[in-house]
């Protein structure tokens, strides 16, 4: 039978994620908040962080403010009632002969840790470590039974553990054990359209090995590139990001080639006027880029340019420049502002520089009403 359950391989990565094993309506509406619809959008979802979980700590070997692995025995466990808080508490006391911790649980589900945490059970724990009344402690750790035969014994522990961003009702674990189970049916799907020697040449994996190091990574990743996204994974996710990002601009600006723009006249009589009445020189750089910006002007071809600069390095003066020819062609031309305050300041100065040069310039803004509006419509239609 055809339909969702059995999508085409060529649409399996748009299969909804609902539909993936263990998800259902209620888990998918979830991770819809996190926008997470499809599996391809899982596999997108990458880890925020990692947490070193390889070696298990003894107890004494635990230091307070960093987050720790341990493995321990439960010696005692029970609800406890803090009377000057009026806060009821789980704790389990762990220890594993060289020191004891207690695991303590604010919001837990008394019956769920009661059973799961009797006296003797041996279990592997991580979270921050801190100190209280001479103790150690870890509130809301992360546990793992060892004698539990569950597939998330290796999700979670001896190992390097992703840590993905959170919402209300999605956990860690719940996020690990989705990211398996996708991994598992639809890791080999996401194809390689990056040539393979190109691959080699900057030393880039292949996307399907990308995803699964980077949800789950080896023994021999480093925790430092892990953190800052560097690993080879990650490089070649984002190498792929920015590939097709840069991909699209070019095939826009391609089409571009095709649209009719205006061939403008520059270099004429008013940007040398303004030149003259400055009260300082442009620097090589302004004049570099004023010269490539009037190039593109001469050509019959929409201009499209992105003037990048440091507050206060002359953008303003060469966008203007590049103005004063449209204008002197016959032609307008508008500065918008994000705020009110910087487009009153764009005109104070465009005012300054334009006066003398026999121009007007008007100011619109949402603040301009009734006929003040009107009447800047006029002169803008003059």
């Amino acid at each position: 039978m055809s339909g969702i359950e059995n999508p085409p391989l060529r649409d399996r990565l748009s299969t909804p994620i609902q539909y993936v094993k263990g998800v259902g309506p209620a888990l998918s509406k979830i991770l819809e908040r996190k926008g997470i619809r499809t599996v391809e959008d899982a596999l997108y979802f990458l880890p925020r962080a990692y947490e070193d979980r390889r070696r298990l700590k003894k107890v004494s070997e635990l230091e307070a403010g960093r987050i720790e692995t341990g493995f321990g025995e439960v010696f005692l466990s029970g609800a406890a009632f803090y009377s000057l808080r009026r806060k009821r508490v789980f704790e389990a006391v762990v220890g594993d002969g060289s020191g004891a911790i207690t695991l303590k649980w604010f919001h837990g589900n008394d019956r769920y840790l009661r059973d799961r945490l009797k006296k003797g059970r041996k279990l592997i724990f991580s979270g921050e470590v801190r100190w209280f009344n001479r103790q150690k402690e870890i509130h809301h750790p992360d546990i793992e039974l060892v004698d539990e035969r569950i597939e998330e014994d290796y999700l979670n522990f001896k190992r390097i553990v992703p840590i993905y961003p959170e919402t209300e009702g999605l956990y860690q674990r719940t996020m690990r054990r989705l990211m398996k189970t996708t991994l598992d049916e639809y890791g080999d799907e996401p194809s390689n359209p990056i040539p393979a020697e190109i691959l080699e040449r900057l030393d880039l994996i292949d996307l399907p090995e990308a995803f699964r190091s980077v949800h789950f990574p080896g023994d021999g990743e480093s925790m430092e590139e892990l953190d800052r996204h560097r690993s080879k994974g990650h490089r070649r996710i984002i190498f792929d990001e920015f590939f097709f990002l840069e991909l699209g601009m070019a095939l826009r600006k391609k089409g571009r080639v095709l649209e009719k723009g205006i061939s403008f006249r520059t270099g004429g009589g008013l940007a040398k006027r303004l030149l003259e009445q400055l009260s300082f020189r442009l620097t090589r750089a302004q004049e570099r880029v004023w010269t490539e910006i009037r190039k593109d002007m001469e050509r019959p071809l929409p201009m499209n340019r992105l003037i990048q600069g440091d507050v206060g390095s002359g953008k303003t003066v060469v966008s203007f420049l590049a103005s004063l020819d449209a204008i002197e062609c016959g032609c307008q031309a508008a500065i918008m502002a994000p705020t009110e305050v910087l487009a009153e300041q764009h005109y104070l100065n465009t005012h300054r520089w334009i006066e003398p040069l026999g121009l007007q310039a008007v100011l619109l803004t949402s603040g301009v009403k009734g006929s003040e509006r009107e009447e800047s419509y006029a002169r803008i239609k003059r």
